[in-house]
């Protein structure tokens, strides 16, 4: 005899599998980033707002971001980008776009850059990757007291595709 409830809890079962799959497109990079198909760990991250207004007469503020590889790691791979936000005590939630005119207005950004492979040791090698062309950075405050975020980022550097994910604690530095 065949079960009833069978197809029922296939197609649940099928559901579920591709909710999941699809929910959280970003968790996939598990604090990483990758350029020209190669990954590169992300361990933690530090944040500084500048106190300054970019130019006079701009309320917006700048949130320096850099998020990095292990601490002890030899090679040290980095991504960082200035963020123009509305004046805030935490880093601002939100969807920043590249700003290729540099009118520094809330939700957007100028510069970015990425750096794979630095020696730490010898204070040399590596290669940099500054000439960014645009992308996107999404910020989310998981956990205001705990400063956990959700960062992910999808970049043009240097005529490259830089993309990537970290979700973790981002230390204010003052």
């Amino acid at each position: 005899m065949r079960n009833p409830y069978l197809p029922a809890a296939w197609l649940m079962a099928s559901t579920v599998t591709l909710w999941s799959c699809t929910f959280d497109d970003a968790s996939r990079f598990n604090n990483q980033f990758i350029v020209d198909g190669k990954s590169y760990a992300l361990a933690s991250a530090v944040t500084t707002a500048q106190q300054d207004p970019p130019a006079e007469g701009n309320p917006v503020q700048v949130w320096s971001v850099t998020l990095d590889s292990p601490g002890k790691a030899r090679k040290i791979h980095s991504v960082s980008f200035d963020l123009y936000t509305d004046g805030a005590e935490v880093l601002p939630e939100g969807t920043y776009t590249f700003d290729p005119e540099h009118v520094q207005t809330a939700q957007t950004f100028h510069q970015a850059d990425a750096t794979v492979n630095y020696d730490r040791e010898r204070q040399e090698g590596g290669q940099v990757y500054k000439e960014l062309e645009g992308g996107t950075v999404t910020i989310r405050l998981l956990d205001e007291a705990r400063r956990d975020y959700a960062i992910s980022f999808d970049l043009a550097l240097n005529q490259r595709r830089v993309k990537g994910y970290y979700r973790g604690q981002v230390e204010v530095a003052h």
